[in-house]
Formats: structure tokens, sequence, C-alpha cells
């Protein structure tokens, strides 16, 4: 009803100007040739012709008006960011725990895990100065997909940010939450990690580093098939990215399934 409203005022008023001009006309003309025609039905007449056709005049003029909004915001949608899933955009890497450096230069080398990771690109179809995300988050879920039960909530932290221990702990959280991703800018955000002599496996995000293996219990995963729900996030972008990965327990490594993006933003532009 609203929105009926609203077209009705629209039309209305358009009418009205439309008619205050050609009515003037017809009547003009009227008034010079009627009575020398005759016509004496020529101001009722034109009256309502002049109606009739600036009622149809007034539609088009709505029509015109808002199918160029249409293409107007369709231009600058298409340029905003779009994330989109690199190839191979879920696969597991192998890394190898540094501890650190001895006084006469040896680097202590820990145990080798595997980790998870997703990587995304911002690939907007056009390039436009609004295809740039900046403050991009992510948030992580980890579900039972035979129970439909979640076993872990996280803030999902870029692989390339700044390591917690080298944050500055006076400024704020989200400075290292928060990512930029100009156009073409590919990144990576922790799942999870697994060592192989291990039959769970983790989480992987700021909080891993509180344990010096990133063996965090308080992140730990069962074996067996895990649902992974990620979400992004940030002005003009908003992604959810749902995969599947299997944990088969000792002696292996997590194993990525199958996995899908659905874009909030791209979706509402089509509708």
């Amino acid at each position: 009803m609203r929105f009926f409203r609203t077209w009705l005022s629209a039309m209305f008023a358009t009418w009205v100007g439309r008619m205050a001009a050609g009515v003037s006309v017809l009547l003009a003309i009227g008034g010079a040739t009627a009575p020398v025609l005759g016509w004496t039905w020529w101001p009722y007449t034109s009256l309502w012709i002049a109606a009739g056709f600036c009622i149809v005049m007034a539609s088009y003029d709505i029509w015109i008006a808002e199918h160029k909004h249409r293409i107007s915001l369709e231009a600058k949608v298409s340029g905003f960011p779009r994330l989109r899933l690199a190839p191979d955009a879920i696969r597991p890497e192998s890394f190898t725990i540094r501890y650190g450096t001895t006084s006469d230069g040896r680097i202590v080398i820990g145990p080798t895990y595997t980790a998870l990771r997703l990587r995304l690109t911002n690939d907007p179809p056009h390039n436009t100065p609004d295809s740039y995300a900046r403050g991009v988050r992510a948030s992580v879920s980890f579900w039972n997909p035979l129970t439909g039960d979640r076993l872990l909530f996280v803030d999902g932290r870029w692989a390339d940010s700044t390591q917690p221990s080298q944050r500055d702990v006076n400024r704020d959280i989200t400075e290292i939450l928060a990512v930029d991703f100009p156009v073409g800018q590919s990144r990576s955000l922790d799942l999870l990690i697994k060592y192989p002599e291990d039959e769970y496996c983790y989480a992987m995000n700021n909080d891993s580093y509180e344990v010096p293996d990133l063996r965090n219990n308080n992140l730990r995963l069962p074996k067996g098939i895990l649902r992974i729900v990620v979400r992004v996030q940030a002005p003009y972008v908003d992604c959810t990215i749902t995969a599947e990965v299997a944990n088969d327990g000792e002696r292996h490594s997590v194993r990525p399934l199958k996995w899908d993006l659905s874009d909030a933003i791209s979706v509402s532009q089509a509708n």
C-alpha cells in the first residue's frame, strides 16, 4: 500500500503538470478557431482529450525516471567489491613451528602441522572507486552436520595479519581482525590446524597463539565430518562460505570435501 500511495502521488503531480501545459494549448487553439468553425463542443472535448493524453504521458514520465534511476543504481552496484573464491579456495598446507633463535643464531624448530585456509579474491564485475573493500572482517562457526549442533564460534583471523604477540596492546583489536581488499587482491583466512599424531583438530584464530604449538584446547574440534560456515562482512560486502571437511583422526590431515559461496549483495541486486 505504501508503494501504491507513492506511485499515486507521483502520478498525480506529473499529470497536473502536464495538464497545466496541455490544456492551456488546446484551449488557446480552440478559443481562436472554435467560434469561426462553430465548434461549440470543443472546450469540453478538448478537456477530456487532454486529460487522457496526460495520463498516458504521466505514466511514461514516471517509468522513464524509474528506469534511469535503476540503470544508474545497477552501474553503481556492479562496481561494489565482490569477494569470490580463489582457485583451490580451501586446501591443506604444511607448516613447521619455529620457537625462536638461540644465542648462537640457530633456529629452534618444532613439530609440523597441517593448516586449512580459505582463500578469497576481490574481483568486482567493474572496477570503480567503490570497488576497494575496506575493513573486511570474518566470523567462523563450526557445526556437526549430522546433529545440526554448533560446536564453536570464533572471530576469523586473516593469515597475513599481525600476530597477537606483535600487536600493540593499547591499539584496538579490530586493527588485526579487519583487513582491506584492493581490486585483484587475494587473502587467506585461517580455518583450522591439525597435527598428524592427534585425533582432534583445532580451530585457528588469534586465540590459538595463547599456546606455543597453537593447540588451544578451547578451540578443539572432534574427529569426523565438520561443517564450516564463514561470514565475511564489510561496507558493500556480505558473503557466506559454507564448507565441509573431514577429520579422519590420527595419521591423517584434514581433507576439504566441498565448499560454496553465496553473496547477499549480488543476490539482492539480482532481485
